[in-house]
């Protein structure tokens, strides 16, 4: 593929600036225009009470939740606007927490080998019902901002 050279204003990382290497970066911050911004974003679930009802073993993910520009050698050409990281809480149903569970590499590695079945997600449903029998699920993540401009 031929790369195209845009010019843009705004660049959003949500979850995803962990996979983009330093000379991808590069690319995309050259076709920065004068004065755009990349924000940065990502979260982090909390499902430490959770491991421990469903006695799950896990083990610790390495993911960088908390990456900004900074943790990058090159930009001297970006100022930093803003970090913040917060701490909130939100509900899902069971079905959700499910999938946010199976996202999380080191957790669906636990999960499978605690539920020995092919379809660890049903076995695991059935497990998380009998801890919330409204299907309604409380957790807390720290979510992650970063706002860098270009001068």
């Amino acid at each position: 593929t031929v790369y195209q050279k845009l010019d843009y204003d705004l660049m959003c990382f949500f979850g995803s600036l962990s996979y983009v290497g330093l000379s991808e970066l590069n690319l995309y911050t050259n076709d920065l225009a004068s004065r755009g911004s990349i924000i940065c974003c990502d979260f982090e679930v909390k499902f430490n009470s959770l491991i421990k009802q469903l006695k799950l073993k896990v083990i610790p993910s390495e993911y960088p939740h908390s990456k900004t520009l900074n943790d990058y050698p090159l930009y001297q050409g970006l100022e930093c606007i803003q970090i913040e990281k917060d701490l909130f809480q939100f509900k899902c149903s069971t079905k959700e927490l499910i999938q946010l569970m199976l996202s999380e590499q080191n957790i669906k590695n636990a999960i499978e080998a605690s539920f020995k079945s092919q379809k660890p997600e049903v076995v695991l449903e059935k497990e998380i019902n009998t801890h919330y029998p409204t299907k309604i699920v409380s957790l807390k993540a720290n979510g992650f901002f970063s706002h860098f401009k270009k001068h």
